[in-house]
């Protein structure tokens, strides 16, 4: 009898052991249910908040970008500004001296003056038969020289002062567009709290 009773108390304490055991089992996946609610609802909470900063900063981050691309825009425009004038003076100087050179060989040769050939390097030279001056360059260039180089000093500063102009302008425009940016910057900011608070 004494086994009967043992095995009855076993009985009795396997189905005490098994009920905790559901009973645990239960409780564990009901607060892991919790958890994941909660879990689910907090990264709901956190995506509205980020809607809504989006949404209230939406136009302001579209001005920002706006005066960004207006500015780089005409920035660029102002850098290729300069590199065409650039090239139209290389290009115009090219062929005022190419039409100076011209005129001067078209000239006739000063008297007392002769060509020659240099011996050692087969070029030709001009030699003054009064002075005995030995030029490489022919005479009539020789004279025009000094006239070209005052004039190219004249057109270089009057390119200079243009270029000037268009990096002064580029200059403002970066400047205006950091002021601009700036104060989006700062209503950004501010309307990006003012959401958080709300959230």
């Amino acid at each position: 009898e004494l086994e009967t009773e043992e095995l009855q108390a076993v009985a009795r304490c396997q189905a005490v052991a098994r009920g905790w055991l559901v009973r645990r089992g239960a409780a564990l996946a009901w607060a892991r249910t919790r958890k994941k609610v909660a879990a689910r609802r907090a990264a709901a909470r956190r995506w509205e908040t980020h809607r809504r900063g989006v949404k209230a900063t939406a136009d302001t981050e579209r001005q920002l970008l706006g005066v960004w691309m207006a500015s780089t825009r005409e920035v660029n425009n102002a850098a290729a500004a300069i590199s065409e004038e650039v090239r139209r003076f290389e290009a115009s100087w090219a062929r005022h001296v190419k039409r100076a050179q011209q005129v001067a060989l078209a000239a006739p040769m000063p008297r007392n003056w002769v060509p020659q050939m240099d011996p050692v390097t087969t070029r030709p030279t001009f030699l003054n038969v009064r002075t005995g001056e030995l030029h490489t360059l022919h005479p009539n260039l020789h004279k025009v020289q000094p006239q070209l180089e005052q004039q190219r000093n004249a057109a270089e500063q009057s390119l200079q002062q243009r270029l000037l102009r268009l990096r002064t302008y580029a200059v403002g425009v970066r400047e205006a567009a950091a002021a601009q940016q700036e104060g989006l910057y700062a209503k950004l900011k501010s309307t990006r709290e003012a959401a958080a608070r709300l959230g």
